[in-house]
């Protein structure tokens, strides 16, 4: 894929400067997303580990 975005005169600087950005505001939005997004991720871990762990251990054995 590289070889053919080459081909075409394509670059990452080129693509972000059609779109209206620069690389630090790149960055600075995925910082932002990061730091949106990770407390409502340990949040749900939070929830549902626990609740895995009582499902887990009230299962009743295998037979194997």
């Amino acid at each position: 894929m590289g070889v053919a975005l080459s081909s075409l005169d394509i670059t990452a600087a080129r693509l972000l400067e059609d779109i209206g950005l620069t690389p630090g505001q790149l960055v600075h939005y995925a910082r932002k997303g990061i730091y949106w997004t990770l407390p409502h991720i340990i949040l749900g871990a939070l929830i549902t580990i626990p609740i895995w762990l009582v499902m887990y251990m009230f299962r009743p054995p295998r037979d194997d």
